[in-house]
């Protein structure tokens, strides 16, 4: 469904930020990317979309180049959403999901009652439909990032591209937005990639992972296998531990890492 075959960038030659990434991933599935600060997350994510041109490599969806599909029917099957930031500009909540309709109204036209339903269906989905009239610089950093997923997806997309959904937003927040990312998952059975600073929220949402390392090396494959002990110490020098938990009795598990040497506690 989603492809990117040897995807590489260097800002100079001979000198790889990263390179040949491949991910191939099916509809519905999750890619989690991981690693620290300045290992190319984002350029990795620009390069994915268009933004920047890689050193080599090349996007696939549903089998065809992005090059052969061009730009425009790209961005009608692909969204993108940035990290929530405060808006300086009077936009309501519902105007501001409107904008992601624009490929749809043109320039030179006004939203639909199409438009509009379509909207408010979506803010209905994010759980933000009681914020529609509330100006956009008077919501909390966490209500903003499900306005701009309600965005996203309000033009019914097939992939939907998040950097860092649920960062700078408190544990409250955190847990909405990857409720709801899992919820889209599953309704709407959108293909995802998410970048995130948190290992234990790729557990949750994410069938795949990707870890980034300062040395350009990388490790891709099922959630489960990729994030363990020894990816945790080598790409983040942080000694874990994990734990297998139920919420409630009878209930399937999951794994949840501890990024500390707990030594009274027993590993996987």
């Amino acid at each position: 469904m989603f492809k990117l075959s040897n995807m590489s960038f260097a800002y100079e030659k001979n000198n790889m930020l990263f390179s040949d990434i491949n991910v191939d991933l099916r509809k519905g599935e999750t890619l989690s990317i991981l690693g620290p600060n300045g290992v190319g997350k984002t350029t990795f994510l620009k390069c994915m979309m268009g933004f920047l041109k890689p050193t080599r490599g090349e996007v696939f969806i549903e089998g065809k180049r992005v090059k052969e599909i061009g730009q425009k029917d790209f961005w009608k099957k692909v969204s993108y959403v940035p990290q929530a930031k405060q808006v300086n500009f009077p936009y309501t909540v519902l105007e501001m999901v409107l904008l992601g309709r624009a490929s749809s109204i043109g320039f030179t036209s006004k939203p639909s009652k199409k438009d509009r339903e379509l909207a408010l269906k979506a803010l209905d989905t994010v759980g933000m439909l009681k914020l529609k009239d509330k100006d956009t610089s008077r919501i909390s950093g966490g209500e903003l990032q499900l306005v701009l997923i309600a965005r996203a997806i309000v033009s019914n997309p097939e992939i939907m591209v998040l950097d860092e959904p649920e960062s700078n937003l408190d544990m409250r927040n955190q847990i909405i937005v990857l409720d709801v990312l899992e919820k889209l998952k599953s309704e709407k059975k959108l293909t995802t990639i998410v970048n995130t600073h948190y290992p234990n929220h790729a557990f949750k949402i994410a069938e795949k992972s990707l870890i980034m390392g300062y040395d350009g090396s990388h490790q891709i494959g099922d959630t489960e296998s990729v994030i363990n002990r020894e990816n945790i110490k080598k790409y983040f020098q942080v000694d874990s531990h994990f734990l297998e938990v139920k919420s409630n009795e009878g209930s399937k598990g999951h794994r949840v890492l501890f990024p500390t040497d707990i030594s009274s506690l027993k590993d996987i």
